[in-house]
């Protein structure tokens, strides 16, 4: 019984480190996407639209391509405005 309880421990011990491992990593993420959101829409203010069009691109590659709505529509601005839809 003692064994079992052990292995039990050892189990929930490895879960909630390979928890806490994912978690840091999409906060990693996460902090890239924002930097390069803000990047890109820097870029985009200055006029630079290509070059934001890739930030944007550069950003939603962090999260896997599940960016926010709001941000995929000024990614569709700075190609359109970059003509290169």
């Amino acid at each position: 019984m003692l064994k079992t309880q052990h292995k039990h421990k050892k189990t929930l011990l490895s879960l909630c480190l390979a928890f806490l491992c994912i978690q840091f990593s999409i906060a990693q993420n996460q902090e890239k996407y924002s930097a390069l959101v803000q990047e890109a829409s820097q870029l985009f203010s200055a006029k630079e639209y290509k070059q934001s069009a890739k930030a944007y691109m550069d950003a939603f590659s962090q999260i896997d391509g599940k960016a926010y709505p709001r941000d995929r529509y000024k990614a569709a601005c700075s190609y359109a405005l970059a003509g290169d839809l």
